[in-house]
């Protein structure tokens, strides 16, 4: 292991340590025989999306986190190397859903979103380098540099990725159907979540169509395909 990467991961090593330290003190001025609606166990940002949800519909709530930081994967903290503040883990916002900012008036509450242009950094072996952002221009000439083919191909691609987040998008907003069949519930109820279901699947199906089939096969291939 070189000099470098265990000093990194002696600093990973600290932080984690301290983090469990400070939060093991804290869990001690937890009131104690309090009972809670709920209980969300790690303050990751998912979990704080969570509680913060369930707290705005009037549960009383507590969030339990090992470390003395929350934000799970989407903490920026400078302990790792020195002189430098970077994200963890997280490094796009495009699983950020919209909803979740305006919901939960993030804004309001000091959120500030900072655009990047380039976006990413692609360092390779031999010295050369990818940029790639919102700027097209720069794309084409940072693409050129290792094949002229695929910075032609390039506006098709990032066309058909939009195609497959318009699908994503609505799977990802929808809850998804009830698939057990509650006998003994009314007649009502039972059209009810009928009429629920059939309209998720619907809409499901229409999205697929738009679609249509060559991008179908090739969204599952995307799926399907190694990280």
């Amino acid at each position: 292991m070189s000099p470098a990467a265990r000093r990194l991961l002696l600093a990973r090593r600290r932080c984690l340590s301290t983090g469990a330290a400070s939060s093991a003190s804290a869990s001690s001025q937890l009131p104690r025989g309090k009972r809670w609606d709920a209980v969300v166990i790690g303050g990751g940002h998912n979990g704080l999306v969570a509680a913060a949800y369930l707290a705005r519909a009037g549960r009383s709530v507590a969030v339990l986190e090992r470390r003395g930081v929350l934000g799970g994967a989407a903490v920026s903290e400078s302990d790792l190397v020195p002189g430098f503040r970077f994200s963890r883990c997280s490094y796009l916002l495009s699983l950020l859903r919209p909803a979740i900012l305006r919901d939960l008036e993030l804004e309001r509450h000091g959120l500030k979103l900072l655009p990047r242009s380039p976006s990413s950094f692609t360092p390779c072996l031999d010295g050369r380098y990818l940029l790639l952002g919102p700027d097209a221009e720069l794309n084409y000439s940072e693409i050129s540099k290792f094949s002229k083919k695929d910075a032609d191909a390039y506006p098709r691609y990032e066309e058909q990725l939009e195609k497959f987040c318009k699908l994503m998008d609505f799977v990802i907003d929808s809850a998804p159907p009830e698939l057990r069949q509650d006998f003994h519930a009314s007649m009502v109820d039972r059209m009810k979540d009928r009429v629920d279901k059939s309209a998720f699947w619907g809409n499901l199906l229409r999205h697929v169509m738009q679609q249509g089939q060559k991008n179908m096969v090739e969204f599952f291939d995307l799926l399907l395909s190694p990280a």
